[in-house]
């Protein structure tokens, strides 16, 4: 798909590598040991969207949000200002987050200056198959033997 055809952009999945799995899976059974080396670290991402909103109350606007038990809203306003927070959000580095940004032909940037300020920012062009293959690429597949709790590594596509 050329970037003319792209109507939504994209910040890629951060990726849960198989040392992750193995260290959560290990801190929730109860490891005092494996809780210490993972009580920083985050793996509560978030698919965060950055969508327009043609009638909300108050005139048409952009909004970055994401779902986590309620409505968590990061910004409202510019298109600038959601991207950035979008970002942010992703910047925290948390294991699954994904920003996907919507470009919308009624917005009051034109298509093209919605692109590029997307592209400044480092966001790339999105589609279901660029999505398919970073998915099968990027993100390791491990199943746990519930009786012998030992991880067993089905697919592991590029990071590790």
């Amino acid at each position: 798909m050329t970037p003319e055809g792209v109507l939504a952009y994209w910040l890629p999945t951060i990726p849960l590598t198989v040392n992750d799995m193995i260290n959560r899976r290990a801190a929730a059974t109860g490891s005092v040991g494996y809780a210490m080396a993972t009580a920083y670290s985050d793996y509560n991402g978030h698919h965060v969207g950055v969508g327009f909103r043609p009638h909300a109350v108050g005139g048409a606007r952009r909004v970055a949000e994401y779902q986590w038990g309620e409505r968590v809203v990061l910004s409202r306003g510019s298109l600038r200002s959601c991207l950035e927070a979008a970002k942010r959000e992703y910047d925290r580095g948390a294991r699954g987050t994904v920003v996907i940004v919507g470009l919308h032909e009624d917005a009051p940037e034109s298509i093209e200056d919605q692109r590029a300020a997307c592209e400044a920012l480092g966001y790339v062009p999105f589609s279901q198959e660029i999505q398919r293959e970073h998915d099968r690429t990027a993100r390791p597949h491990v199943e746990f033997d519930p009786l012998s709790r030992v991880p067993k590594i089905v697919r592991v596509g590029g990071a590790s």
